[in-house]
């Protein structure tokens, strides 16, 4: 007890000196957040013993850093190796990272190396928690190996040890720490608790992982949340993962938790094209089933067993199911997801799944399908074309699980709430399954340990947008889900890329964060701190929006019927540039626009000597001011304005603080500091991050022929290069031409592919060429009614979103020597006229490996790789008459 004591008073000292505000000894010797280091340099092993029968010793052979490392050898299962106990070192709910330098010995055949830890719980179990994944290394350099590592679960033991998949691989290991990254802090008991807040709403869950089920995440489960639904452990490869060999313990946990805790409990899911073991795709050799008849009734009949074992033993203690998972794929010509499910018996397997549940479950379970992105209108409507045609077929469906993974700026509200009304208008019941809010809308950026306040603030307002929907639709939502309970756990901290991630309402220590009180009490979240990108360009300064001003989204001001105005802004290496459209019946009669630029984005409580505050009196011209044009709009409901205002160390990445004031006299308006206090304080300000240059580019007017040869009616067509790399460094790139006529958009593009592969049954990771328009250019965060991603592999199979569908979409391909031609025609809802701007993007898809993953993303505009469903980082094609002027 005593030593439990002093780690505890250990890890509080710790996290005091990682809390803002507790002061730091400035002559600290050594790091007080590492709990172990061993180096070897003492000719010792320093605690670290053999892990089967091997040898363990320092050695003077080689090192990472000083002059000795830990030595390795004679293994002989690929378990073996070095360990060290760190049982009374690590603390349950503490973070750490665990990581260490390693070679393996000369001679040795290069082999995959990870540090595990056997975890030896008190209630009898054994678990092996993987800390990195396995690595690749060889005889020639120091490969760091590095992971974070928590456990939650009462324990007697744990032993860390270095493991290679090679059962003979003999190695080296040097410079090995522990370093305490956080721990949880008590729960707090003197909050609201989520599920009392929405008790006459919806009920309010959360997914759990077994591990979860004790200790502090066991408390936050009890205080907060009313429901929950396994996150692992009720998938088919976790209850039989080998043909008639059930494991149930993991779920069971789950299960009697729920029922010790009076808690509604979600089972998901019975089918899935993911985690299902292979055996119930392949014959009793292991070989794959042929798509036939034969074959499509053992396939079935299997599921029909397996359903029935699991619901049997579960039916009394859950509350809804998820039937079947992820079926919907809008890029396939039919809309279904070519999984084995589908290649073997079409969309019986569907059927079937729901049929066998209710015979097994009865009337009182109910029964759902889930899926991602439902909020897009294509996947929307392809999911509600097939659930109303199994209704009509008898099949008894309950609701629609929506899985709601968004991030910090989209999908649109509206696209959500559109599809929620959708489905209730076929009787049907919706849940909000797997919650999250990324803190990222692109697949690159990564904030690091650093996570900007900004950023955790308008999460904040994210989460208070979501529920004020959720609330407004109670009528037809019973139950919101989120994918995980706190931030110290989440798959998105791996998922799409490995980064710091912190998407859900509870922090790593179990704290409530900004987006808990957005869910809960809004009225307690700071003012926001909005971002914006500005592209690079140089407008005229006219007052009129020119072609690069086509290339920027606008962004909105909140007002009211008599004042309102949006603005766009772009830089170049002397100026940033303000375009604001103003909705004022007085033009400006009493008006002004502010500008407020605070340089090095201080944030400061007052004015520093880079913080700058213009005014422009709209009626008068004439001011101390940077030089600025107002044109009154022909329609007189308002003016636009337009200015450049001095920048100085320009560089892309740089931050600045900004904000716009609009007035008429009587009311003001601000885009980011609500308080409107920018004339002295310059924390409130928003936050402008300068970006990549506009892409912008004329397409000439003329028809080619759909041949996927280049005919001489491309010859005065301008050449576009994807050189913005989305995912990636280097790979396939392509030289794109464009034309129009009264009725479409055509393409060119030249594709340079070294290796062409359609492995993949995923679209999107075969070799091939997205297009994207936005018809009305509306530069929106989220797909229009008129916006659409039109995709062609090498092959000329085409796949689609969005708007895009085989009504519209005309292609021909045709293979070069050094990769292929893609050629197409996109058709326009209504006959364009010379001048127009329509959004366009080009993006090339690359399977460099043959794999069937995608190795590199090339495009022309957009860097965010959110193309699919964002259009404000879209390209601008102006339809010309002529050739692009130069």
């Amino acid at each position: 007890m005593k030593k439990q004591l002093s780690i505890w008073l250990t890890i509080i000292l710790v996290l005091g000196m990682l809390l803002p505000g507790f002061p730091k000894a400035s002559t600290a010797k050594a790091d007080s957040n590492v709990i172990v280091q061993n180096n070897f340099d003492d000719g010792t092993a320093q605690g670290w013993g053999p892990r089967g029968s091997v040898s363990v010793t320092s050695v003077s052979e080689t090192s990472h850093s000083g002059t000795n490392s830990l030595k390795t050898s004679g293994r002989t299962a690929s378990w073996n190796g070095p360990s060290l106990n760190v049982t009374n070192k690590l603390v349950q709910g503490a973070t750490y990272e665990i990581s260490g330098y390693v070679k393996l010995v000369a001679g040795q055949t290069p082999s995959n190396l990870k540090f595990t830890v056997q975890r030896d719980n008190t209630d009898g179990t054994t678990k092996y928690d993987e800390v990195t994944s396995a690595t690749p290394v060889t005889d020639s350099d120091w490969v760091k190996l590095d992971g974070k590592y928590t456990f939650s679960t009462d324990v007697k033991g744990l032993q860390v040890y270095l493991e290679s998949d090679s059962a003979t691989s003999a190695y080296y290991l040097d410079d090995f720490t522990i370093t305490i990254v956080s721990a949880f802090l008590p729960i707090q008991q003197d909050i609201p608790s989520l599920k009392d807040v929405y008790a006459n709403d919806f009920l309010i869950g959360a997914a759990v992982l077994p591990d979860q089920l004790q200790g502090p995440q066991a408390d936050l489960l009890k205080k907060h949340f009313n429901s929950l639904v396994p996150g692992n452990a009720m998938k088919p490869d976790s209850l039989e993962h080998t043909k008639g060999v059930f494991t149930w313990d993991d779920a069971d946990k789950i299960a009697q938790f729920a029922k010790d805790n009076n808690m509604k409990l979600r089972f998901h899911t019975l089918v899935w094209y993911q985690q299902t073991p292979n055996w119930f795709f392949q014959d009793d050799s292991g070989n794959w089933l042929a798509a036939t008849p034969e074959n499509k009734q053992l396939v079935l009949s299997r599921l029909q067993d397996y359903i029935r074992t699991v619901l049997g033993r579960y039916k009394n203690d859950i509350e809804s199911v998820d039937a079947v998972n992820e079926v919907i794929d809008p890029s396939q010509p039919d809309g279904m997801r070519h999984s084995k499910w589908y290649e073997l018996t079409g969309t019986d397997y569907i059927k079937t799944a729901f049929e066998t549940a209710r015979e097994v479950v009865g009337p009182n379970v109910k029964l759902y399908i889930n899926d991602y992105n439902t909020e897009d209108p294509t996947k929307r409507d392809i999911l509600y074309n097939l659930v109303k045609g199994l209704l009509a077929e008898g099949v008894q469906i309950d609701g629609i699980g929506h899985q709601t993974h968004v991030n910090i700026d989209s999908p649109s509200i509206a696209n959500i709430g559109a599809s929620i009304d959708k489905f209730a208008s076929l009787g049907l019941d919706n849940k909000i399954t797997e919650l999250d809010v990324s803190l990222y809308n692109n697949n690159t950026d990564n904030y690091g340990s650093n996570v900007p306040q900004d950023v955790l603030i308008k999460q904040g307002y994210r989460y208070k947008e979501l529920f004020d929907l959720f609330k407004e639709k109670h009528n037809e939502i019973t139950q919101v889900i989120t994918w995980g309970i706190a931030d110290n756990e989440t798959w998105l901290s791996t998922f799409p890329t490995t980064r710091t991630n912190l998407p859900l309402l509870f922090d790593t220590q179990l704290q409530a964060k900004y987006a808990y009180w957005g869910v809960v009490d809004p009225s307690k979240l700071p003012v926001p701190i909005k971002n914006l990108d500005v592209l690079n360009a140089t407008p005229k300064v006219d007052g009129k929006s020119d072609l690069v001003w086509d290339g920027v989204s606008n962004t909105a001001i909140n007002g009211n019927n008599q004042l309102s105005a949006s603005f766009k802004t772009l830089y170049d290496n002397n100026f940033l540039y303000v375009f604001a459209n103003v909705k004022d019946p007085t033009l400006g009669a009493n008006g002004s626009i502010d500008l407020f630029v605070d340089g090095n984005n201080g944030k400061t409580n007052s004015y520093q000597a880079d913080d700058k505050h213009y005014s422009f009196k709209i009626t008068n011209e004439k001011s101390d001011a940077p030089d600025y044009k107002i044109k009154e709009l022909e329609d007189g409901s308002g003016y636009n304005f337009e200015t450049a205002i001095p920048l100085s160390d320009v560089q892309k990445g740089k931050k600045i603080g900004f904000d716009i004031r609009v007035s008429n006299g009587d009311k003001s308006f601000s885009w980011n500091d609500i308080t409107n206090s920018q004339d002295t304080n310059t924390s409130k300000f928003g936050t402008l991050t300068l970006k990549d240059p506009v892409m912008v580019a004329q397409a000439v007017k003329g028809t080619p022929i759909i041949d996927g040869v280049e005919d001489k009616s491309w010859e005065k067509a301008n050449i576009l290069s994807t050189d913005r790399w989305v995912q990636g460094t280097s790979g396939s790139t392509a030289k794109v031409k464009t034309m129009w006529d009264q009725g479409y958009l055509y393409i060119l593009a030249n594709v340079t592919d070294k290796s062409l592969s359609d492995l993949s049954s995923n679209a999107y990771e075969q070799d091939s060429v997205e297009i994207f328009v936005d018809q009305n250019n509306g530069k929106t965060t989220n797909y229009q009614s008129d916006d659409g991603q039109y995709r062609v592999n090498f092959n000329n199979l085409q796949s689609y979103g969005g708007h895009a569908s085989a009504n519209n979409f005309t292609t021909a391909t045709k293979r070069t020597a050094d990769g292929y031609i893609v050629e197409a025609a996109i058709k326009l809802d209504s006959p364009p006229k010379p001048g127009t701007s329509i959004g366009f993007d080009v993006q090339v898809n690359n399977d460099d490996n043959g794999d069937g993953k995608r190795d590199s993303v090339a495009v022309w505009s957009d860097p965010t790789g959110q193309s699919y469903q964002n259009t404000s980082r879209f390209g601008v094609l102006q339809l010309s008459n002529g050739a692009m002027k130069k």
